[in-house]
């Protein structure tokens, strides 16, 4: 198991600088957390090349100037690379900063196989799996039951990314091997469960209030699906049990992802504003309590 050049903390997937070439967690992952040794270099020269590429674009005194400098300097700035380049031990490396949202095919992978196991996770909430005793399992209540986990859980990292992405940073949902070996292993306990199979990789250069906006993204998001949850499991009577357990789900998630402790969004909501902190955990609690007392 690696350890973390900076702290010591032994890492079970740490994360690698393209800068120094060291190993640490993920509280000090970015270069200006770990004072990098590389950081001047690599910017000196990302500098000198993206002068000399956007000089190359610029006209002479002979040409007629061109309205769409902008795009031409945009290229200019895309061939000479991003500011900072992000790798994680399990992930691969980021080359060219986009603009936008992207969806690269290794993330849309990555998707999929959560998704998959999502799909085994709610198969898991029924008494027994339908395979082995068909006569537990009914498909609408099935599909239901799915569709609840699921927008409790992908509108949650997808909103990571797309906050992230706004501010130019790489972000790009990936799975975790030991996290989701680990919701595998829980499938067959009888009262204990854990979906954690991934996040939203996110990596460059930012402020504390842009990475502090892009964690608060997701338990917000969780919080706005479990009210709504809420108001369509009295006006659906019969599907009351359903949208309660999905309002329990959010309220949950957003709870536990308001832990202040690194890689949890809490950690970096904390750093950014103690009082959006104290309003997400406070509402992530309230929403826990009443979908479990519901």
């Amino acid at each position: 198991m690696a350890k973390c050049a900076e702290c010591g903390e032994s890492v079970p997937l740490p994360y690698l600088c393209r800068r120094c070439q060291k190993y640490f967690c993920a509280k000090h992952r970015l270069p200006e957390s770990h004072n990098c040794t590389g950081a001047n270099e690599i910017r000196s020269e990302e500098s000198s090349e993206s002068v000399k590429a956007i000089s190359a674009q610029v006209p002479s005194h002979r040409e007629p100037i061109k309205r769409d400098l902008r795009k031409d300097i945009d290229k200019a700035e895309d061939r000479a690379g991003p500011s900072y380049y992000y790798e994680t031990v399990y992930g691969e490396p980021y080359t060219v900063r986009r603009r936008g949202k992207h969806f690269s095919r290794t993330e849309i992978a990555h998707l999929l196989m959560a998704l998959g196991l999502l799909a085994l996770f709610s198969l898991s909430l029924f008494p027994s799996f339908p395979i082995i005793n068909p006569a537990y399992f009914d498909l609408t209540s099935f599909l239901i039951l799915t569709f609840i986990l699921f927008i409790s859980f992908l509108p949650h990292e997808l909103m990571h990314k797309a906050i992230a992405q706004r501010y130019g940073l790489f972000a790009e949902f990936r799975m975790i091997p030991y996290y989701a070996f680990l919701t595998l292993l829980t499938l067959f306990l009888p009262l204990f469960r854990i979906f954690a199979p991934g996040a939203v990789m996110i990596g460059g250069d930012a402020t504390p209030q842009a990475y502090g906006k892009t964690a608060a993204a997701g338990p917000a998001t969780n919080l706005i699906i479990g009210v709504a949850m809420l108001g369509l499991g009295f006006v659906f009577p019969d599907l009351t049990g359903f949208f309660f357990l999905g309002a329990y789900l959010c309220g949950w998630l957003a709870f536990f992802n308001m832990i202040p402790v690194a890689p949890l969004d809490g950690e970096k909501v904390l750093r950014w504003s103690k009082a959006i902190f104290a309003l997400l955990l406070l509402a992530s609690i309230s929403l826990f309590i009443i979908g479990l007392l519901l």
